[in-house]
């Protein structure tokens, strides 16, 4: 009889999965998010996205946000007090924004997140925030932008003698495919 090499055996194999589940949910992550991927897909992917960003939310509200607030207190305060910054009543009150977060389907999250703003449920903050951006630079972004296109609109609108609407509609506005 042929000598059958089956190191490590099928059993074996299924002992360490499971194993390896039962590390990673213990500390409420995803077996199939990071080990294997491939077994699920669709909704079960993205249930178990959202399951990961509750968790990493939690742990960075419960651990890394305030020990933040601790250390940055204390050097705010001590900023402050030495004179590198002025004095303010309202000194203590910031924000911490985490990462952008993971997703499973970047185009079906950005649609949630439109429709959600449109109707009020989520702020453009929370939205931009989710992606992992500043509102305030993606507007500061959006401004200069906006003000390069109608400054570009203008000069194309004095070069051919046309209103500037006419040449920034030319230039920006989507058009038809004939």
């Amino acid at each position: 009889e042929p000598v059958k090499n089956e190191r490590p055996s099928t059993n074996f194999m299924t002992f360490q999965d499971e194993i390896i589940r039962s590390s990673l949910e213990s500390i409420g992550w995803s077996f199939d998010f990071s080990h294997n991927p491939t077994k699920i897909g669709g909704a079960s992917m993205r249930v178990v996205v959202e399951k990961i960003n509750r968790r990493l939310e939690e742990i960075r509200q419960l651990l890394a946000e305030p020990v933040c607030r601790r250390l940055d207190g204390y050097r705010v305060a001590k900023a402050i007090q030495n004179g590198f910054l002025p004095p303010d009543d309202d000194w203590y009150r910031w924000t911490y924004q985490g990462p952008r977060e993971l997703t499973a389907d970047r185009k079906y999250d950005s649609e949630i997140d439109q429709e959600e703003t449109a109707r009020g449920l989520m702020t453009e903050r929370k939205a931009i925030a989710r992606r992992g951006d500043y509102q305030d630079d993606v507007y500061d972004q959006r401004a200069a932008e906006t003000d390069m296109k109608w400054e570009r609109a203008a000069r194309l609108a004095e070069k051919f003698k046309i209103p500037i609407q006419e040449a920034f509609d030319s230039m920006w506005q989507p058009r038809a495919q004939a």
